[in-house]
């Protein structure tokens, strides 16, 4: 009987925390694109914003986020900083790794981005992986991601429909695709990888195919695309 009753509280426990929580599954929507449609990734990018932070904070967040950017590629630099009247700013650059900061001393806000020049999903799980810890969500956080792979196929339209197939197969909802001179724009609700309150929730996503004089692309952002092109 006590066995029955500690099992019964074991699984009610287990259950509470499963329907409080938000957690991380491996895979994200970004690499169901890359791995559905024949892409060669060349980008990838992360936007990290805080709110309610000092600035000294904020350097040493810079600073952290720096370190491990760099520590991927073996490289061992310093950073360049810029003290402005309502800002401060925060740049390195090195091959391959772009690491932008700005924090706006007045609203107590900041991002930092990160721009990875990279040729494979191995890379970017890579990167995701490093970075677990900072891109976890709080209240006091927000996170962007995109990336930019090149197209195998250059006719536009295969690669809408293709697309559309990849949303339609992952249940996306609200697919909405606008055409434009430069290719085309869209927004869906895509299936999260994250879990909330026990069961799969949605996330917004914005993507666009866009020509190039070196080929087409597909730029695909959660929730935003929030470098432009």
């Amino acid at each position: 009987m006590k066995k029955t009753i500690c099992l019964m509280f074991v699984f009610i426990l287990t259950l509470s925390i499963l329907l409080s929580c938000k957690f991380y599954m491996k895979e994200d929507f970004i690499n169901k694109f890359i791995y559905g449609l024949d892409l060669n990734i060349e980008e990838y990018g992360i936007r990290i914003e805080l709110k309610d932070i000092s600035e000294n904070d904020f350097i040493g967040f810079y600073t952290d986020v720096s370190k491990k950017a760099l520590s991927s590629k073996d490289i061992q630099s310093n950073f360049n900083i810029e003290y402005l009247k309502n800002s401060t700013i925060l740049i390195q650059r090195e091959e391959d790794i772009e690491i932008n900061g700005l924090m706006d001393n007045k609203n107590k806000s900041c991002y930092v981005e990160l721009k990875f020049n990279i040729k494979s999903i191995e890379e970017k799980n890579n990167i995701d992986e490093l970075f677990k810890t900072e891109v976890k969500l709080d209240e006091n956080k927000s996170v962007y991601k995109y990336t930019k792979c090149k197209l195998t196929e250059d006719e536009l339209e295969k690669n809408v429909l293709d697309i559309k197939n990849i949303l339609k197969s992952e249940k996306s909802k609200n697919v909405d695709i606008v055409y434009s001179e430069a290719g085309v724009l869209g927004t869906a609700s895509a299936r999260s990888p994250y879990i909330e309150n026990g069961f799969l929730s949605y996330e917004d996503i914005n993507f666009a195919v866009m020509n190039y004089d070196s080929g087409v692309y597909l730029i695909v952002g959660t929730p935003i695309i929030y470098s432009s092109y």
